[in-house]
């Protein structure tokens, strides 16, 4: 772009010729005079449109819910979406024709485990010595505890917590209207924050002393949420009257047990896979992403979407409910839509006809990354229409993707909102396909509708967004996810060198953030980092998924099937104000980059400061400490120095490998995922057969990374298998 002076200013000039032409058409004069007295969304409705939406619909449930939801003047649509589709499988089972569960109950929960999330998340912060005016924590104390949230909060929340009917805990005026609560939440929050902030400045102070005082700061918390919203009930009597007429009575029973035992066998909340659609040039199909800092419970599971074309999830919506099985989604709620008429449709408004201008104006992805376009809120399908189409059929995206599965023309959906019965169709809505394309991100479906390359991408290691980013837009306070290690490492004679001294390693995850023309750019973030003299090598390392390319700056390793390394310690100690790494003309990198770490070397852990992979091992126990009872998962805490493995083993130095204990019930209940054999098993015992009773075993395991010296050489190698996650009887 070559620069050209010109005046910038609005000048008087200008504006008069901008009115002489809007005056030279008699249009925008009939358009002013009506859009000047009259609703501009009543003005500007297109009539074919409005009155050709039909609630018909060829594939829709069985039995939906009743009564209508209504959120009020809150932002709990995530909480109601989700427990509407829970109370459509309920109604089912138990037989009955209305339903509501508490939305207050989870509501109550989300903020006691957000406001503690938020806390840690601000000593973490602290620690690090993350800059109070950066970013990041000026965007985590701007809008935090706000009452939005995402799936895999929810599966976090009724996981630890479970569910009750509403009757058990009703609402109350600030679950209904939760604006002054948060306020006062907020309030107390910042000045904690800043509390915590100069806590860790001060000299020789202990994170018990820390972690001390936040108990002290959640108790208060607490107080004010209880005050607010009610007291959770501990246990739950459900009585009703089934379709039949008869009296039917559940509990007493806590609400976690409701769950488990009532609704976990006809809805298991962890058998659901988050589905999104972000077209994004820079967020791949088929990768596995989260949000830096986005969840709602400390330890809990992490935030995960699966990116999937459009297509993808159009014939998981439509195999679920043509499966009897309502659909949780999020959209970019309020664009192009008519509330009253309760019409989600890209022609619902005549835009050209009265402004003579075209809307959308831009496609999803470039809304998403200009700012126009997020999730907002969540809602459910209930129904959908499908016809079969021709083979030919070339309907595109705004993104220039493939809109219709093969063999399907989706036509519209039914959808189940939380706003009350007194708008749209008694509470339900009508959304074309066009505006699916256009403003869904994502659904909610069980695994068995999903093809096994999709859900291959779950066992991915997530690729971490931006905490601002897009994505997250359905909540906000979040808490940090350390970097992961990278399988197959070894470094060279080169590095090897620079290493003979070294016993601290930690890496720091990068993510690319801006690509243009000619250059890729890398955040390295070293205000991050306290670098001192200690340090002796600092390693920009990519990950590769092909082997044909070169890149030649300054190489420690290279493994052509897998990585790049470079050797930045001198640039990044000497050059320090630089927090930007610029890889010019190498734009090919774009296609072949899997991930991109940060490795600092030092010969002491106090040369640099980062978080270590293993600050969060609690206190081990024994194996003789762990008591008996149902089959379940125990911590068990290995230390790699009790094994006399410390001397090659580099990080960690602990780890919870955990272990299954307990027995196994006869007879044998799913919630113990036994297979078919253990089941037979389990009979045979009980009828008295010298048959050995089933045992209490893992039946899912995670990874373990570990760096390690191997011949002299340091490998950084992904270990399957070594820690245990859930426990079963087999």
């Amino acid at each position: 772009m070559t620069e050209d002076k010109v005046e910038a200013i609005l000048s008087q000039e200008q504006l008069k010729s901008l009115f002489e032409d809007y005056r030279q058409d008699k249009k925008n004069l009939l358009a002013q005079s009506a859009c000047c007295q009259q609703s501009l969304t009543d003005v500007i409705v297109d009539r074919q449109t409005r009155f050709s939406s039909a609630h018909v619909f060829n594939t829709k449930l069985s039995v939906e819910g009743r009564p209508v939801t209504n959120q009020k003047a809150s932002g709990r649509c995530w909480m109601f979406a989700c427990l509407n589709v829970i109370r459509i499988h309920l109604m089912k089972t138990l037989k009955i024709s209305e339903l509501e569960l508490s939305q207050n109950y989870l509501f109550y929960y989300d903020k006691i485990e957000r406001c503690h999330y938020f806390l840690v998340t601000m000593i973490d912060l602290a620690k690090r010595k993350e800059p109070i005016h950066g970013r990041l924590v000026q965007y985590l104390l701007k809008d935090l505890l706000i009452d939005g949230g995402q799936w895999d909060m929810l599966v976090n929340l009724i996981n630890k917590y479970g569910v009750v009917p509403k009757s058990a805990f009703p609402e109350s005026s600030s679950s209904e209207a939760a604006l002054f609560m948060n306020k006062f939440l907020r309030t107390k929050l910042r000045a904690y924050a800043q509390e915590i902030f100069e806590l860790t400045q001060q000299e020789n102070i202990k994170d018990s002393d820390i972690m001390n005082r936040e108990a002290e700061m959640m108790r208060e918390i607490h107080r004010i949420v209880t005050i607010c919203l009610g007291s959770p009930p501990e246990q739950i009597t459900f009585e009703y009257h089934d379709t039949a007429k008869q009296y039917q009575k559940i509990g007493p029973i806590t609400p976690l047990e409701f769950y488990r035992q009532i609704v976990k066998p006809i809805y298991n909340i962890d058998n659901k896979v988050c589905l999104v659609h972000d077209p994004r040039v820079s967020n791949s199909y088929g990768r596995l992403y989260t949000v830096e800092y986005l969840g709602n419970i400390v330890g809990g599971q992490k935030t995960l979407y699966n990116n999937q074309p459009i297509t993808i999830l159009k014939r998981a919506v439509f195999d679920s409910i043509a499966a009897d099985e309502a659909v949780w989604f999020g959209v970019d709620f309020g664009k192009h839509m008519h509330a009253k008429y309760g019409i989600l449709d890209l022609k619902i408004f005549d835009t050209q006809l009265y402004f003579d201008s075209k809307f959308p104006c831009q496609n999803k992805a470039s809304r998403l990354e200009y700012g126009e376009s997020l999730m907002t809120h969540a809602m459910v399908f209930t129904g959908v229409h499908v016809e079969k189409r021709s083979s030919n059929d070339t309907t595109k995206t705004s993104d220039n993707e493939k809109s219709q599965p093969d063999g399907l023309q989706f036509i519209r959906y039914r959808v189940e909102n939380s706003h009350g019965d007194d708008k749209a169709d008694k509470g339900y809505l009508i959304m074309t396909d066009e505006w699916f394309d256009e403003y869904l991100y994502e659904v909610v479906v069980d695994k068995k509708h999903l093809s096994k390359e999709v859900l291959a991408v779950l066992d991915q290691e997530p690729i971490i967004l931006k905490a601002w980013d897009p994505m997250g837009a359905l909540a906000c306070s979040k808490i940090s996810e350390k970097g992961s290690l990278v399988d197959g490492l070894s470094l060279n004679n080169q590095a090897q060198i620079k290493l003979k001294t070294i016993n601290t390693i930690r890496l720091l995850s990068l993510t690319s953030i801006s690509i243009n023309n000619s250059r890729l750019l890398f955040n390295i973030s070293l205000d991050k980092i306290q670098i001192n003299e200690e340090v002796k090598l600092i390693e920009f390392r990519l990950k590769l998924k092909s082997k044909k390319k070169r890149f030649r700056p300054m190489i420690i390793s290279k493994d052509e099937s897998e990585y790049l390394s470079y050797d930045l310690t001198d640039y990044l100690i000497h050059n320090s104000s630089k927090q930007i790494l610029i890889i010019r003309r190498q734009l090919w990198i774009r296609k072949y980059l899997e991930e991109a770490s940060l490795v600092i070397y030092s010969r002491t852990p106090g040369g640099f400061i980062l978080p270590s992979s293993s600050s969060n091992i609690r206190t081990k126990r024994t194996i003789k400490q762990i008591t008996t009872g149902p089959c379940s998962r125990h911590d068990l805490f290995v230390d790699f120095d009790q094994l006399s493995f410390g001397a090659w083993v580099v990080e960690p130095k602990k780890f919870n490998a955990g272990i299954c204990r307990g027995d196994c019930p006869n007879p044998l209940s799913r919630l113990y995922y036994p297979t078919n054999h253990a089941m037979l098993l389990s009979l045979l015992h009980e009828r008295g057969n010298s048959i050995q009773q089933p045992s209490c075993v893992p039946v899912r395991l995670r990874s373990l990374d570990l760096l390690y010296y191997d011949h002299r050489e340091l490998i950084i190698k992904r270990h399957q298998g070594m820690q245990v996650e859930e426990c079963g009887c087999r």
